[in-house]
Parts: structure tokens; sequence; C-alpha cells
């Protein structure tokens, strides 16, 4: 039974939540209504104002009479500041807006925000078109003033400079464009290829397909070049000569439609295995058993990421772990100490790769392909 003089009153609990959501608002965004965050956190009007009142009382929030609560800029000259400056940080994806709605990015992000909370830095995440009006954004860093910017899938150096003139420190996570003179997180794709080709090597796969996503809704990612150029190198140099690659996008359509078209190669041509991605693995899945054959006994499949979706297959999947938990908290560690004015050496951080062993692979069926 839980002890009385250790609970925490109910109005203090949903203000701890309430200041984890607004930690990652923009300077004067507008808080829900009250009857919205009464119906949100199932509590009262009554516990809602003392909320509310809590927050404003840290300087967290600001009421304005006739128009409700917004988010407010940390006042450094009080005393509840406890004489120190709350730090700024933002997460930018530079990729279309529903890019936020992608389940390995919304997972980082999430787990980036609690990491940054924990540290008691105000943390902002928002998506900026990859074409957006280059004042805009700058308008933008000048009205929110961040410690430190996180930079996710950036393609164009024009943002890089930006931040350059502005003085504020930047983190690039996935890049798309190369800068030398900033700490980048990239993922080791040329290890992740290695594992891949290498155990279905080890099942006697000679014939192995490739399904990349370079290009994908008219952008160039810089993570899928690395994985063509690892194929091809290492097919090579495993003297494998019977390369099969296309583009199978992010989708379960683009899976399927390019999965059906290696599937329906001459036999000596045709793959034994494919590489895809776990976003448009349920594709693939379905245009191997559409083409009377199956996954593992008759062509095996690896997929890349090893995103929750893929524990709803029919057949467990193997794939690439990216392991992103660790670079999260290695990115909210750098992060923090740039923030803190700690001069951080610039490199390139390749992150590490696991291959997880599913079902979806195994030895090679040769009377299916000869």
């Amino acid at each position: 039974m839980q002890n009385l003089e250790t609970r925490i009153p109910r109005h203090e609990a949903v203000a701890k939540k309430l200041e984890l959501e607004i930690s990652s608002f923009e300077i004067n965004k507008k808080l829900p209504t009250t009857r919205q965050l009464m119906k949100k956190f199932q509590v009262s009007q009554f516990t809602i104002e003392r909320c509310l009142q809590s927050l404003a009382d840290k300087k967290l929030i600001e009421h304005i009479p006739g128009r409700g609560y917004f988010a407010k800029e940390v006042d450094l000259n009080t005393e509840s500041s406890n004489a120190s400056k709350m730090l700024k940080i933002e997460l930018c994806f530079f990729f279309k807006k529903d890019t936020l709605n992608n389940p390995l990015y919304g997972a980082i992000s999430a787990a980036m925000l609690t990491a940054m909370y924990q540290k008691n830095c105000r943390f902002n995440i928002f998506a900026y078109e990859e074409m957006g009006c280059i004042q805009n954004f700058k308008d933008h860093l000048m009205q929110n003033r961040p410690d430190v910017f996180i930079m996710m899938t950036c393609t164009k150096i024009s943002f890089q400079h930006v931040l350059d003139h502005l003085g504020i420190p930047v983190i690039h996570l996935y890049p798309n464009v190369q800068n030398l003179n900033c700490l980048s997180y990239v993922i080791d794709n040329h290890q992740a290829m290695n594992y891949s080709i290498n155990h279905l090597v080890d099942f006697g796969h000679e014939k192995i397909g490739l399904l990349h996503g370079q290009g994908y809704d008219g952008f160039y990612m810089q993570a899928q070049e690395e994985r063509i150029e690892a194929y091809y190198n290492i097919m090579s140099e495993k003297k494998l000569s019977n390369v099969n690659i296309d583009y199978g996008g992010f989708s379960y359509e683009a899976g399927y439609k390019a999965t059906i078209k290696m599937l329906s190669f001459p036999p000596r041509r045709r793959p034994t295995a494919i590489l895809c991605n776990d976003y448009n693995v349920g594709g693939v899945y379905s245009a191997i058993n559409d083409s009377g054959l199956k996954v593992n006994k008759d062509i095996s499949v690896i997929g890349f990421d090893k995103i929750r979706k893929i524990d709803c297959l029919p057949v467990k999947l193997t794939t690439i772990d990216i392991q992103w938990a660790d670079m999260v908290e290695s990115i909210t560690k750098k992060a923090y100490a740039l923030a803190a004015g700690e001069k951080i050496i610039p490199k390139e951080e390749r992150t590490k790769v696991k291959l997880i062993i599913g079902n979806s692979t195994g030895p090679i069926r040769c009377a299916k392909h000869i």
C-alpha cells in the first residue's frame, strides 16, 4: 500500500507532465484551453487552475487576460531561475512536414525530449521544408535564440551558413550534406551492408538484390548513397556478379512493385535474397507470396532500421538495428555541453549497427532458381 506521505498532489503530477510538453513549445505559443486540459488529463478545473498557477509561478508560462496562457522564455533575473540559465536546444527535421509521423524519427525525438527534460533543458522540435525560405528560417532562430541547434537530414548548406552567421553551435543528425566543421552522427552504412551480405553468403546466397530509397520524394539521401556504394563494393569483393538493384522506396506499394519486377527476371538473374528496409518489407513479403514463393524457404529477406512495425510481420524479420537509443544518449550529452559553452571537437561519429537475426533468412534452395 502506498505511503500517503510520499504521494504527489494531483496538480503537481499534472504540472510535471505539462511542463514536459511545453518545454518543446516555441516562445509565445498558446497552451490548450482549461477545458481541453481537463479532458486531456482527466482532472477537475480546480486541479488545472492550480497546475497553471504553479507553472506561472515558475515563469514557464504567462497568462494574458482574455487570451489564455502562453509559453514564456525563462526570466534569468528572477529568483526562480536560481541564478542559472535554462539552456535552449532545438531539433529541426529538414524534410516534408509528415516526416514527424515517421516511427523512427518520432521515437528518436521523443527519447531526446525526455533526455533533455531530465537535464532541465528547454527543448523545441519542429519541421522545416528543405526548399523553405532562408529568411524565415533566420527569423525563427532570432526569435527563439537556441543555445544549440540539432539539424536532422539537412540537405542544404545554406541553412548551416545562417547558423554560422548567428554564432549558434550545430550538431548534424543523419546529414545529407557533409560539413567537417560540425559534429555529425551518421549510421555506419558500410558495416550494415557488410553484416547483411556476409550473413546471406554464409547461407550460400550469391544473387542478392538491393531495394534502395535514393531519390524518395525528390530528396538526395547520403545514407542511401552509402548503402548503394557499399553494396556494389562488397558484392565485387566477393566476386558476386549477379547484381540486382532497384528503387524500392519506403512504402508497401513501392516494395511490392520492385520485388515483383526482380522476381520476374530469368532464373539466372533472379535474386535468392533481397535487402530492403523495414518500411517497404510488407510489400516485399506480399510480392514473394504472390509469386508462388515463400519468405526464407525460397527468398531470404533482410530489412533495415528495426522499427516496431516489423513485429506484426507473419515471418520474423532479420534486420539491421541502428541502435538509435545509444546515439540519442550521446547527442544529449554533447548538445548540453555545447549549450553550456564547452568546446566539442568537430568530427563524424559513425553510430554502431547490429544484425538482428529473425526467421526471414535461411539456406539457399537451388531448385526454385535454376
